[in-house]
């Protein structure tokens, strides 16, 4: 009767439940009563209408409580009941069960399962310091690490592990894990070593077709994948991987085949994930959003299909999806400071300036209560939002923004004085400035945003931000008089120098900001720890001039300025990087930028943003197909750290591809630029990018 329930559950579920009712009725014991309850579970989860899958979820939760009367102690029953608890949203009381029976070994699982992996870290550093040589603590640490992109923590505790248990299971963990978090160069090394040791192990050519694509090699990796499922035509990690590789390849349908074939053999997010994209890509939005949500309900969703999630939301215009996408972020991660942000800026902009105050005063309390200080972007971002939505609901007094509300000034100006003495002061100020221009007070608006800038000191951020916001308000004029009577009590005045040159950056008046950033420099003197910044900024000017004139002695002076750097610093990768991306845009001494950009990628091989740098001096030197391969390895390198890639890979990648000869991956390649880029892209770029997709659509 078991195994006949088990047989007939997808084709007659409510057959099945009976039967396993009956069976537990006639043998009350553990194993029965974790049958039904799974069963239920499942069913539930399937129901789409609310009353049956709120029934079907009574009869799990009755199963499960009687089988952990039955055997509290049981690691099955409580792992098995603490997932139903996370099913049905009340992930507490599944913390309970394991706090009742002190067991931290489960309690970090749970944690882990749960997607609390901070938590989940804490309670296996209390088991390290009792027991550390525990294998399952390494790999609790290993798990843990990979899913907050812990590339330290991967390393140490993975060795680790195999210094205690040097085999097979072990070394394909480490493998794995450095593969996920895009450690290529050592998962290679760890790979080669692995298959001298075994060599007849069937997974290391899965292994192999995964190093693959991190290594930009789509057709290598699809050849081993082929290969691979040939051998084993269900392993759903293999289809998984050809859905990437579709994907990459773009090869949408056959991509979105591979990922379906992988869900069937395992209901993974990260294969639902693969076939999101592919729909996107062919613009099936609505399937794409569908899987998505799916997704990101599971309680290991990378970060990256959120974000995917929300910004496929904000370009197709839902509104009320959007709003319906953050309380579930907020119901989620009550303590995330980020999600509390993002909510708030968008009920900011859509003028709901209540609500917008109260999501920006929750982030505030969370940063206080987590500690956060001014110097983490999220708190800035809390506090600026929280004040901003206070000001934006006043109003205006001549009714331009909403009718005015006297009091909402009152209460900006008691929430900021709060701060005037803390490190958030250059922020209050700045807003009680904005707040007394509202009224028409631009005298006590000049005396805040001077209070800001004294309020600054000389950290270069806030005082670049803060010139800005004050140029913004008042104008120039008003900024370059309050330096001019710094300098003139004080010429070595820092601050009042880097405002300068910032104001006629923003004007595009060059020449003067280079005269500026260069009394900086004398300033604070060659040994300063910032001498490299302000030095790096000057050649950023002379580049912006030479945009605006088209002078190429700006650009040559741009490149002197990076040549001495680097004679002093000769493996700097930034230098390295950034010599050698100046050097091709000015379209000389290519060799000597392709020398550049390759030792920049071998002191840090596995940072997206040079790859790019390198992708493109190779294209620039004729080299395609190694420039193809490398932008496939930096996409997939953002990937790995949850990251959006930027859309300067993908425009490098569409003039790979067109150079190629491959002009549906091109178009492709163009539409991903402007699809990332979005709002943010410069009117240059948008229509360089949409010349490019012109030029190569087929003629009528």
């Amino acid at each position: 009767q078991s195994f006949y329930a088990e047989y007939i559950s997808d084709e007659s579920p409510e057959e099945a439940l009976a039967i396993r009712q009956r069976l537990l009725k006639i043998f009350p014991n553990v194993q029965n009563t974790l049958l039904l309850a799974r069963m239920a579970t499942k069913m539930a989860r399937r129901e789409t209408n609310s009353q049956k899958k709120e029934a079907l979820f009574d009869i799990a939760g009755s199963a499960f409580e009687q089988a952990y009367a039955m055997e509290p102690e049981n690691k099955t029953v409580l792992n098995s009941y603490a997932e139903y608890y996370r099913q049905i949203g009340q992930p507490e009381k599944a913390e309970q069960l394991f706090a009742r029976i002190q067991n931290s070994q489960l309690l970090w699982v749970h944690y882990f399962q749960n997607g609390q992996f901070e938590q989940a870290k804490n309670v296996l550093g209390q088991l390290y310091q009792s027991h550390p040589n525990d294998p399952n603590v390494l790999r609790g640490f290993i798990l843990v690490a990979e899913k907050t992109a812990d590339r330290d923590a991967a390393k140490k505790y993975s060795q680790e592990l195999l210094s205690l248990q040097d085999n097979i299971e072990n070394n394909l963990l480490q493998i794995q894990t450095f593969l996920r978090l895009g450690l290529v160069k050592e998962a290679d090394n760890k790979l080669q070593s692995f298959e001298d040791r075994y060599p007849n192990e069937p997974r290391s050519q899965q292994l192999e077709a995964w190093l693959a694509i991190k290594q930009g090699q789509l057709e290598k990796a699809l050849q081993a994948i082929n290969r691979s499922l040939e051998r084993d035509q269900d392993s759903p990690v293999s289809w998984k991987l050809r859905g990437q590789v579709n994907l990459g390849l773009a090869n949408y349908d056959q991509a979105i085949v591979d990922a379906k074939r992988s869900m069937l053999l395992a209901d993974d997010p990260a294969s639902r994930f693969v076939l999101a994209k592919a729909y996107l890509r062919t613009g099936r939005d609505d399937d794409a959003i569908t899987e998505l949500k799916v997704v990101i309900d599971h309680p290991q969703a990378s970060a990256s299909s959120r974000l995917l999630l929300e910004r496929t939301y904000k370009r197709l215009g839902r509104e009320e999806a959007l709003m319906k996408f953050y309380d579930k972020m907020l119901e989620k991660f009550p303590d995330n400071v980020y999600w509390y942000n993002r909510a708030g800026s968008f009920a900011f902009n859509l003028e709901d300036f209540e609500k917008a105050e109260q999501l920006y005063g929750l982030a505030c309390s969370k940063t206080t209560a987590q500690g956060l200080t001014a110097t983490s972007w999220d708190a800035r971002v809390a506090f600026d939002g929280y004040l901003g939505s206070i000001l934006a609901a006043a109003g205006s007094p001549d009714g331009k923004r909403g009718p005015w509300k006297p009091r909402k000034i009152d209460r900006l100006f008691e929430e900021a004085q709060k701060y005037m003495d803390t490190a958030f002061g250059q922020i209050a100020f700045m807003k009680m400035a904005e707040a007394k221009l509202v009224v028409g007070d631009r005298t006590s608006a000049i005396k805040f945003c001077r209070n800001a800038i004294e309020k600054a000191g000389n950290n270069r951020e806030i005082i670049e931000r803060v010139s800005y916001q004050m140029y913004s308000m008042l104008g120039a004029e008003e900024v370059r008089k309050y330096c001019q009577e710094k300098l003139q009590a004080d010429p070595q005045s820092l601050s009042a120098n880097f405002i300068m040159y910032n104001i006629s950056k923003v004007q595009a008046q060059y020449n003067n900001a280079i005269e500026y950033l260069d009394k900086c420099l004398l300033i604070i003197g060659p040994n300063s720890p910032h001498t490299l910044e302000y030095t790096l900024g000057k050649a950023d000017l002379l580049e912006m001039a030479y945009n605006k004139t088209s002078d190429n002695s700006y650009r040559q002076k741009a490149i002197a300025v990076y040549e001495s750097l680097l004679a002093k610093m000769p493996n700097n990768p930034s230098i390295l990087n950034n010599l050698a991306y100046k050097l091709v845009e000015a379209n000389e001494k290519l060799d000597e930028a392709l020398e550049h950009a390759k030792h920049a990628h071998e002191l840090m091989p596995d940072n997206a943003g040079i790859m790019d740098t390198y992708a493109y001096v190779l294209y620039k030197n004729e080299k395609l197909a190694q420039a193809d391969e490398t932008l496939q390895a930096a996409i997939q390198q953002y990937e790995s750290q949850e990251q959006i890639p930027t859309p300067d890979v993908y425009e490098h990648l569409g003039m790979v591809k067109e150079g190629l000869g491959d002009r549906l991956q091109a178009i492709e390649a163009y539409n991903q630029a402007l699809e990332i880029g979005g709002d943010g892209l410069s009117e240059l770029v948008r229509q360089r990018l949409t010349a490019a997709i012109q030029r190569l659509q087929p003629a009528e």
